[in-house]
């Protein structure tokens, strides 16, 4: 039920983050980052609806996130009514309602300057002039978000740490990455613009950071869309495919040392040797131990597929320029003059334990587990319908798109945790559909822009956070 929102605009600031860290061993500890926030809503409601939306939809939704007993309380003072929601675990929710106004917060301070700038006791958000450039600009969207470069540098670290957990197990580059990254973001961004807007049954975000000039400058001039359109590339991947991505560079090569070049240039001299050391292992996963080698050596169009939800298996697929030189850049685990497996017009090579191979096939060079690049050959024989063929909107988009770099994706879970979050679910919701999103990267004169389309967008990205399950 939808009801009580319509007509309800909302604002959310983060102020600041709360770190604490549990340790569980001598070497290893959980990190807990907590936002503190405050957000007001301007309902344009009558008072008892106002009273109903905060006594409701809050009040529940609080408890949901809290998932025990909660107590409650409510006062009166100086003509507005507060609220407050105390958990077993001692967190704390915080309401306020002012006029047609609701304040919400895990903060009560916060909650008493918004009230006092809301009663022209304080300065707002607006007095920051970039802020509020910005959001001029954009008005009549339906979402907009804004980080200052003070911002950035309060969530580069939590961002390092993120990134540095998902992309590795090894200790020592788990270190590096959540050391150098936020030191990265922290010279290079100047502020992260976020707009969201509904367009053709979807919801569009766009996502801005704009950079530095001098890396902006580089950045646009070297990354830039190789105006590729080879179709047969797609003949490899299943049309089931759950997110691929494809990268269409005018030369590659150039584009992998630019990047190098603005992140070696943002961090000191031993930093930056450290990143030229270690990039050659960026293609690592695929099997691939020179990386600038291999880009010189391949085609404007590059194709790298999760094949299944877990990401346990994956390829990667390249248009070949010159075989030899590919050859010679593939890790030494797979040895060329070994016996291969011919299968007519295709060669396929094994490491030396069975997991890895590599393939060539019609002109294209086949990267992955060997489960995955045997299934990707029986594919190319078998083709009767490529993935372009398929039912999926958004990947056709992909096919024709004019990114440098273009994923498409399937998130199986998102559709239900909307409706467990905002509704009660029923046996149907049980089969919910999936959702699909298409993002898009470009590299602009002022810095990167990141294009989303999806069903529910980043604002249903968000909610679904809020899921107990």
């Amino acid at each position: 039920d939808f009801s009580a929102l319509e007509g309800i605009q909302v604002a959310i600031a983060v102020i600041d983050f709360e770190t604490s860290e549990k340790s569980l061993t001598d070497q290893n500890s959980i990190l807990n980052f907590t936002p503190k926030f405050v957000a007001v809503a301007e309902t344009h409601a009558w008072s008892w609806q106002v009273e109903s939306l905060v006594e409701n939809q809050i009040q529940s939704f609080v408890h949901k996130v809290y998932s025990g007993k909660v107590k409650s309380m409510r006062t009166e003072e100086n003509g507005i009514s507060r609220f407050v929601w105390s958990a077993e675990d001692g967190r704390k929710a915080f309401a306020a309602i002012s006029g047609t106004r609701v304040f919400f917060s895990n903060d009560e301070a916060a909650i008493n300057k918004s009230i006092s700038v809301a009663n022209g006791s304080g300065e707002s958000l607006t007095t920051n002039s970039e802020l509020a450039t910005s959001y001029e600009d954009r008005k009549g969207d339906l979402a907009f978000g804004y980080v200052s470069r003070t911002g950035i540098g309060k969530i580069a670290d939590i961002f390092g740490v993120s990134v540095a957990v998902q992309q590795t197990e090894d200790e020592d580059s788990r270190s590096a990455i959540s050391q150098i990254l936020p030191k990265v973001l922290r010279s290079l961004a100047e502020e992260i613009v976020w707009t969201a807007n509904a367009k053709d049954g979807k919801i569009e975000d766009r996502v801005f950071i704009k950079t530095k000039s001098t890396a902006a400058e580089v950045l646009g001039q070297t990354i830039l869309p190789g105006g590729g359109n080879e179709q047969n590339i797609y003949n490899f991947v299943p049309t089931d495919v759950h997110s691929i991505t494809r990268y269409d560079l005018k030369n590659p090569q150039v584009a992998f040392r630019s990047l190098l070049l603005v992140v070696a240039r943002s961090v000191d001299p031993l930093e930056g040797r450290l990143i030229a050391a270690f990039s050659n292992s960026a293609l690592d996963p695929y099997g691939i131990a020179d990386a600038e080698r291999f880009l010189s050596g391949i085609g404007s169009t590059i194709i790298t597929a999760q094949i299944d939800e877990q990401g346990e298996k994956t390829i990667a697929i390249v248009d070949v320029k010159d075989p030899e030189k590919l050859n010679k850049t593939l890790s030494t685990e797979i040895d060329f003059r070994k016996p291969i497996d011919e299968r007519g017009d295709s060669k396929i090579w094994h490491s030396s334990d069975g997991e890895f191979s590599s393939a060539f096939l019609d002109g294209f060079l086949i990267l992955g587990n060997s489960e995955t690049v045997a299934s990707a050959q029986k594919i190319w024989r078998q083709r009767k319908l490529s993935p372009a063929d398929s039912r999926y909107q958004l990947f056709n988009k992909l096919v024709a798109g004019d990114a440098p770099s273009t994923t498409f994706s399937k998130d199986l879970e998102i559709t239900k945790r909307m409706v467990r979050v905002l509704g009660k679910p029923t046996l149907k919701s049980g089969n919910a559909q999936t959702s699909n999103t298409l993002t898009e990267t470009r590299f602009t004169k002022k810095g990167i822009e990141r294009r989303y389309v999806s069903d529910f967008g980043i604002i249903g990205t968000l909610i679904s956070q809020f899921d107990s399950e």
